[in-house]
């Protein structure tokens, strides 16, 4: 049984690998499109800058080439300073209507360019780019410089892709390997069977060469007219049946040799091939986990948390409740003292919440500042553990530039009914979210 998992384990993760090389295909195409839609927003302020962006939106229908993506950067850049500069002069005239409102489009995009972000599982390695990434569009309504953020955005989803790539060309590097061992084992087969056959065969020569000369022997007896010339003859008779038995037994001792030698062999590149795949498997399960982490707080990120809900709801799991839990007022700790004070708040908020759930319930990092709680739990208990973790929280204490910040959640609480899917159970506990905020924070709902 064990034998058998080990051998699709290997074929199981490449197809794991396809599915999200895949959907990282889906994604970069998306913000190939968002960036496209972004050049539009920010068409008819100039013409130069407009022939910058119609040159990147040809750029990026293709395969990305960074030699000439470089240059339309610069590019970019100068068109924009000049479009600053032409905004800084005085209007000639002092007749003209005013300018029409700006379109809202950038405004829209930073919000989806975050809502993207919060979808990346890109893992550890990039975990430090996305949220140096997620600062600048923060706030940023600016079309030119969301159009960087978005490239930017659009890069390391390719590079993610690559490494994707180079994981699947891996796994199918061991497939080969273990194809190409297993035919060895299936010849190494075959020549023990031919062997057998062999051995068979000449088993079945010697034995009709003896019974030949047996027969001889007896003709010759009959046939013999002295006792010194029979003599003679059974003795050469003899003497080639022992020259038969002693060819039989090289034959067999030298089959036996090298059947033990094949053998042995064979052995060793099967050790081999069981340690690659269990490298192989160690390596690809710490990739795929990687995928499903947060690499801020360690937690399940969203997409880990959405295959929990959906493998829950296809078991017909009873009494499942979800908790929207959000940090009230996040947005003023990173404003009044800098990003690297809310990246702690944010670990220290997931260590609190890890620690004060029970064994069992599983606790995620759903983007920005929301975390996600799935409970075996009904409603009354889930409301229970709601306001405790809700508690524990306010209790912390967490300290930046010598001062104590306060911290606290509000919780949306949802449990599961027949006619729910895994969407509408997080939509009724995210619209309970939105009751406990508009009630005062720092407090539970239940939907």
């Amino acid at each position: 049984m064990a034998a058998d998992h080990s051998e699709s384990a290997p074929y199981d993760a490449l197809v794991l690998l396809e599915r999200e090389q895949e959907r990282w295909r889906d994604l970069d195409a998306l913000l190939r499109r968002l960036l496209s839609r972004l050049t539009y927003a920010a068409e008819g302020r100039n013409a130069g800058l407009d022939t910058v962006l119609g040159d990147l939106r040809l750029a990026t229908r293709n395969t990305l080439d960074e030699e000439r993506l470089a240059p339309l950067l610069d590019a970019l850049t100068d068109a924009v300073a000049s479009l600053d500069e032409s905004h800084a002069r005085p209007p000639r005239e002092t007749f003209l209507p005013p300018p029409p409102p700006q379109p809202a489009e950038p405004v829209v995009l930073d919000r989806l360019l975050l809502a993207i972000l919060d979808r990346l599982p890109l893992g550890e390695a990039a975990g430090a780019e996305l949220e140096s990434l997620r600062r600048r569009i923060v706030g940023c309504h600016d079309a030119g410089k969301l159009q960087a953020h978005g490239e930017a955005l659009a890069a390391l989803v390719a590079r993610h892709i690559e490494q994707l790539e180079e994981a699947q060309r891996t796994a199918s590097r061991l497939l080969d390997h273990v194809d190409s061992e297993l035919t060895a084992l299936t010849e190494h087969l075959d020549e023990d069977n031919q062997s057998r056959n062999d051995a068979v065969v000449a088993r079945r020569e010697l034995g009709e060469r003896m019974a030949g000369e047996m027969l001889a022997l007896r003709e010759r007896a009959r046939a013999a007219a002295d006792l010194p010339s029979l003599q003679a003859d059974v003795h050469a008779r003899l003497a080639a049946v022992g020259a038969h038995l002693a060819t039989l037994r090289e034959r067999e001792q030298a089959r036996e040799q090298a059947w033990y030698e094949h053998t042995a062999r064979m052995r060793e590149r099967i050790r081999e091939l069981e340690s690659s795949t269990r490298n192989m498997e160690a390596t690809l399960k710490q990739k795929l986990q990687l995928a499903d982490t947060d690499p801020l707080t360690g937690l399940a990120n969203r997409r880990a948390l959405e295959a929990r809900m959906a493998s829950l709801h296809e078991s017909n799991a009873t009494d499942i409740s979800l908790l929207v839990l959000d940090i009230d007022h996040f947005k003023s700790i990173n404003d009044l003292l800098g990003h690297a004070a809310g990246d702690r708040a944010l670990r220290i908020v997931a260590e609190q919440l890890q620690a004060a759930l029970r064994p069992g319930d599983y606790l995620a990092r759903y983007g920005g500042e929301e975390f996600v709680a799935l409970l075996a739990a009904d409603a009354y208990e889930a409301m229970q553990v709601a306001d405790r973790l809700r508690i524990r929280i306010g209790q912390a204490r967490f300290h930046s530039q010598n001062q104590v910040v306060p911290i606290t959640l509000s919780c949306g609480i949802a449990t599961m009914r027949d006619d729910d899917t895994p969407e509408s159970l997080f939509e009724r506990a995210d619209q309970a979210l939105y009751r406990a905020k508009d009630n005062g924070r720092n407090r539970c709902e239940a939907a």
